[in-house]
């Protein structure tokens, strides 16, 4: 058992014990090493959970509004601008669901490497997934609440969605994705990151927002639109004129009542992931004091 929740520390500690001869076999030692083996297996536990979660979404998500596999679904379409529709769907802009603004330039001295009392942790496109997905860990820089007076608009809120606008031409796999924001008021955002928030325009949310944003056709789409130099670059006028099919008002309304669950239920193991991190860090303390 103990063997088994050693698992990637293990390594770690041999080299401890032989540095400093430390006793394997001392009981408050093998209590930690207990610990942060379990620790470790409820991180690991919600991970798989919240991957299934967000697969069943996206599945459903694909069903419903690329497939067109939706409830009462009579399977006339018509030719659009974008191809084959519903007849009772119409064609939108992205801006018509959603408010954009670019995140905030912030100047280099004025970030942290460090935590700093009384900051902001500094959302930068390092804490969006490839393939879209928050990386709750991803922040390294810190910025000191007293130098964010008056940008109020650029503090994130519970649903908010962070795009990358910027990725490098030979190697695109970033660009265009989002993550989406789980927390109020911890997170500020930094340039080349869009900020994207749901208006609820035809019952439409943020849940549909972030599922959208990173459908493969939709993706491809928007990176056809993309500004091409040594580096890729999305611009608010391209993500905000983007077309989308956009459903009539109960359609929508009966998606979220699905996925709404779904997400409040990620949210909740990141969260607890993050303070389970924060409790094997006391525990490594502990340890290698």
């Amino acid at each position: 058992m103990i063997i088994a929740h050693i698992s990637t520390f293990c390594v770690v500690f041999k080299r401890f014990f032989i540095k400093h001869n430390k006793k394997l076999c001392d009981i408050e030692n093998l209590s930690i090493v207990n610990i942060l083996g379990t620790i470790d297996d409820k991180i690991e536990n919600n991970e798989l959970i919240m991957n299934a979660l967000e697969k069943y979404a996206k599945t459903l998500y694909k069903k419903w509004f690329v497939d067109f596999n939706f409830p009462d679904s009579t399977g006339d379409l018509y030719e659009s601008e974008i191809g084959l529709i519903p007849k009772n769907w119409k064609v939108a802009q992205l801006k018509d669901i959603m408010n954009f603004d670019n995140g905030y330039a912030f100047k280099s001295e004025d970030l942290s490497k460090t935590e700093i009392q009384n900051s902001y942790n500094v959302f930068k496109m390092g804490c969006i997934k490839k393939g879209g997905g928050f990386i709750t860990d991803g922040t390294k820089s810190w910025i000191s609440k007293d130098k964010c007076v008056s940008l109020d608009k650029y503090i994130l809120k519970k649903g908010d969605l962070l795009m990358s606008m910027t990725d490098m031409k030979g190697n695109i796999s970033l660009l265009g994705h989002t993550a989406l924001m789980n927390k109020d008021n911890v997170f500020i955002v930094n340039q080349r990151v869009g900020l994207l928030r749901s208006n609820n325009y035809k019952n439409t949310s943020y849940e549909y927002l972030y599922l959208l944003t990173n459908e493969f056709n939709y993706l491809e789409y928007l990176r056809g639109r993309s500004n091409s130099g040594v580096q890729v670059n999305l611009t608010s006028t391209a993500i905000k004129d983007s077309l989308i099919p956009l459903a009539p008002d109960n359609i929508n309304l009966e998606f979220r009542k699905i996925v709404k669950p779904i997400f409040d239920d990620i949210f909740k193991k990141q969260i607890e992931n993050e303070k389970l991190n924060e409790l094997k860090q006391l525990y490594l303390k502990k340890f290698f004091k």
